[in-house]
């Protein structure tokens, strides 16, 4: 019989692969045992364990298992998906024994964290989620032709997808902050299986020059479907990159792990012929490049919801968020409110608001200072992470009655 894992994590990508690595290392040390299922749902591409050396690195440390029918070399469309999932549960559930008693996923409502929450809770195994990003979405779905294909689907075929919204999925979640807390409440779960760990993603100091270099970085996201309209997020990204760099500002941007599709390609290229056409230089990085490698010589991050920029927030490094159109981030809502974040509503309102901050010493100043305890409101305190999180697996694992853990 294979070898039972206490916990197993299913990594989307590589920054939720390099997290279950290391917080898989703070179970071990208290003597519960952890792997990671490697799988590539949505093709090697996109897959979390694309870098041979990475998993290498890992796997000689924490059990990297290969889950054989999630392992896809392309990615597929949206009905191809469909017949994907139904085939992959068929599979697992005559074929396949889940070599773990928890499952940890950070999108219980989406590709292979879905297919592994379903599975492991027909055959009653506890699920886990770990918030993944800044704010989860409030709502499962927005006005667009895609999500209501979506809602089709998962009305049909409710036996494979979830109609519930992230978060609402999962037997537990662990929420970073007291408002993410709030937001997984509001939406419906109990506080009995709701609890604050805080993030856990260790907040790395860096040192920082004090000149400012009129360095900008653009985390770049695909907001369509969920988040705006094409020509909402198309427009963003073009004209926010073409108007600073006409502003004389120089310009990194960092494309979304997952933006490989030919319209995200066409809109890099479109950016650099932009900045090619007004003789300006502009760095847009490999997708694969973690946005926290980015920051050290930045002066300003901006984005819409990206937990990259916390790891600039945490270091005093102001970052501009621009509201969506749709699904809006009520933590960047309610925070900007109290004045403790900066959101703009458009690309004009960022530029305007960078040249704000750029060119008044003291409002630079302020953001700075501001930084760290805003990050603490937005995404959760690093330093309770491991307190919280052991006494949570345990109380999964041991099964014991409801223990307060906020």
């Amino acid at each position: 019989m294979k070898k039972k894992y206490n916990v197993a994590f299913a990594p989307l990508n590589e920054r939720l692969l390099i997290l279950s690595f290391n917080i898989s290392k703070l179970l071990i040390k208290k003597g519960i045992s952890a792997c990671i299922l490697k799988t590539s749902f949505n093709g090697s591409e996109l897959s979390a364990f694309k870098k041979k050396s990475l998993v290498k690195k890992i796997s000689d440390i924490i059990p990297v298992v290969n889950v054989p029918y999630l392992q896809f070399k392309n990615k597929v469309g949206f009905f191809g998906n469909i017949l994907r999932t139904i085939r992959v549960h068929y599979q697992l559930n005559s074929k396949w024994e889940a070599p773990y008693e928890v499952l940890v996923t950070f999108m219980d409502d989406y590709s292979v964290d879905e297919v592994l929450t379903i599975y492991s809770k027909k055959k009653n195994i506890p699920t886990i989620m770990l918030q993944e990003g800044s704010e989860p979405r409030r709502n499962k779905y927005s006005i667009s032709l895609y999500d209501f294909f979506s809602f089709l689907r998962n009305l049909i075929f409710r036996n494979y997808f979830h109609s519930k919204a992230i978060g609402l999925n999962s037997d537990y979640v662990a929420a970073w902050s007291t408002l993410n807390y709030k937001h997984f409440i509001d939406n419906g779960r109990s506080s009995k299986n709701t609890f604050i760990v805080g993030s856990p993603y260790p907040l790395e100091k860096i040192k920082k020059k004090n000149k400012t270099k009129k360095n900008i970085l653009i985390l770049h996201q695909t907001l369509y479907h969920r988040y705006s309209s094409v020509k909402w997020n198309d427009e963003l990204w073009t004209e926010l990159s073409t108007q600073l760099l006409k502003k004389g500002y120089n310009l990194t941007v960092k494309p979304h792990p997952r933006a490989g599709s030919k319209r995200e390609i066409a809109l890099f290229n479109q950016i650099k012929q932009r900045a090619k056409s007004i003789n300006r230089p502009i760095k847009i990085m490999k997708r694969s490049i973690l946005a926290e490698k980015l920051i050290k010589d930045t002066d300003i991050v901006i984005t819409c919801i990206s937990a990259g920029a916390n790891a600039a927030l945490g270091n005093g490094i102001p970052v501009i968020y621009v509201d969506t159109p749709f699904n809006k981030n009520q933590a960047l809502n309610k925070l900007s409110k109290k004045n403790e974040i900066i959101l703009v509503k458009d690309w004009q309102e960022a530029v305007n608001k960078i040249n704000n901050i750029i060119n008044n010493s003291y409002k630079l100043a302020h953001w700075k200072k501001k930084g760290y305890s805003s990050l603490i409101k937005l995404s959760g305190d690093p330093e309770i992470f491991e307190k919280k999180w052991l006494k949570l697996i345990l109380r999964v694992i041991n099964n014991k009655k409801i223990i307060n853990i906020n």
